[in-house]
């Protein structure tokens, strides 16, 4: 009975560390375009728009914003940089999902790198939380084809 009292505080333990530790944004608010490639559950993906870059960051805050559990951590339109976090549903592991975007002679070069911080694997959520995010703006015709 003892063990299983220390296994269930361990376990309680490390679920309040992963759903309450602070986020350091220095380490996660990065160039999207130059970080080094996520590791295993991480995804970044790039694509061109006829928008204007602060133009497109608010069109992918409106859909961050309907995205479920997921909140602005730091950045804003003006930067051209935005991080958001989103956590997991039941332990509420943070992903954090780094947009930017580049203005070029045609309109404006999204980049997302969205990459989770505990673990080793998310088991693609990652990724699909991103093409998610990618075909709401293509059918509001934001995505240059």
């Amino acid at each position: 009975m003892k063990l299983l009292t220390i296994c269930l505080l361990l376990v309680l333990v490390g679920w309040v560390y992963v759903r309450f530790a602070p986020a350091d944004n220095a380490k996660f608010h990065v160039d999207a375009t130059l970080a080094k490639s996520p590791r295993n559950g991480g995804f970044r993906t790039s694509f061109d728009t006829l928008l204007s870059s602060d133009k497109i960051l608010i069109e992918i805050d409106k859909i961050a914003k309907i995205t479920l559990k997921t909140t602005h951590l730091v950045g804003s339109f003006e930067t051209g940089r935005i991080t958001y976090v989103s956590r997991s549903a039941v332990i509420g592991f943070p992903d954090y999902i780094t947009v930017q975007a580049a203005a070029t002679e045609t309109g404006s070069t999204v980049t997302i790198l969205s990459r989770l911080r505990f673990g080793a694997n998310d088991l693609g959520v990652n990724k699909a939380r991103v093409q998610t995010w990618i075909k709401r703006l293509q059918g509001l015709g934001l995505i240059k084809e």
